[in-house]
């Protein structure tokens, strides 16, 4: 029977190697870290906890209405495991409160160039609290085109807001990239934005909507974070997950040939045995 137990960890030796052959993803984690009370140095922390390394990096930071020290940051190379923080400077600022940001990283992983967005609020001298709700969702096609909507509720007083997006620079609008909106109290607004991308698009890219406004001399501003799939992602990840399914399929069936050939022999051997003739 030891025969039987060394095909079956051969088969099982396969299995892991199919499912863990396709190695070299990057795996990027942002985070905003607010500046102290009377301070104005945004700072950012971008981590790979892939198992593949991202080359050549650049991050460009951006607060909307400020000014910035920095705007463009060279990390070079992130390695799996890796994780670096940058520190940038806001100025020009004319209200206190929560801004809207975000910082675009701009990679090249094998032969590829990506990018991709990290949204986040960030409260600048003085901490502010939004009434407004955002719920945002895509759909993109396979020829290169897409739309997103955004739902803006108000839960508190009348407001008047922008909301606008924050999207990789692959994305390109086809329409308006940001609305105004009045909103009383308790009411929603339903918002479309139509882009377009290159149809060869593989990937799945975060995203981020934004909605803000000034009341009292403060700023405030509300977040709803979002994923964009293309259509050649999920049919990617389909037709991947179909092909793992008929490989696992196929395994199991030699698996199963192999423990029943071995034991058809092995009865036919324990019969010539009781019979006396062993061969």
């Amino acid at each position: 029977m030891a025969y039987a137990h060394g095909a079956y960890m051969v088969v099982l030796s396969l299995l892991l190697l199919s499912f863990t052959a396709s190695a070299g993803t990057v795996v990027l984690t942002g985070t905003c870290i607010a500046p102290p009370a009377n301070s104005s140095t945004v700072m950012f922390n971008i981590a790979n906890s892939g198992n593949d390394t991202a080359t050549q990096m650049v991050i460009n930071p951006l607060v909307v209405g400020a000014n910035i020290s920095s705007r463009s940051v060279s990390i070079g190379q992130l390695a799996p495991g890796a994780n670096t923080t940058i520190r940038v400077n806001i100025t020009g600022l004319s209200e206190p409160g929560v801004h809207a940001g975000y910082f675009t990283a701009v990679y090249q992983q094998g032969g590829s160039i990506i990018s991709t967005v990290f949204p986040c609020l960030m409260p600048v001298h003085a901490s502010t609290n939004s009434s407004l709700e955002l719920t945002a969702n895509s759909s993109l096609s396979r020829s290169g085109t897409g739309t997103i909507k955004v739902t803006v509720y108000n839960a508190g007083l009348p407001v008047t807001a922008k909301v606008f997006l924050a999207l990789a620079p692959m994305f390109n609008y086809m329409g308006p990239s940001s609305y105004n909106v009045s909103l009383a109290q308790y009411a929603s607004e339903n918002l479309t934005f139509t882009v377009s991308f290159p149809a060869s698009l593989q990937l799945s890219y975060g995203a981020g909507a934004f909605a803000t406004y000034s009341s009292g001399n403060e700023s405030y501003a509300s977040l709803g974070i979002f994923t964009l799939v293309s259509q050649g992602q999920q049919q990617q990840t389909t037709s991947s997950q179909s092909d793992s399914s008929l490989l696992l399929y196929g395994m199991v069936a030699i698996m199963a040939a192999v423990v029943l050939l071995l034991a058809v022999s092995m009865s036919r051997r324990r019969r010539r045995k009781e019979s006396g003739v062993v061969k």
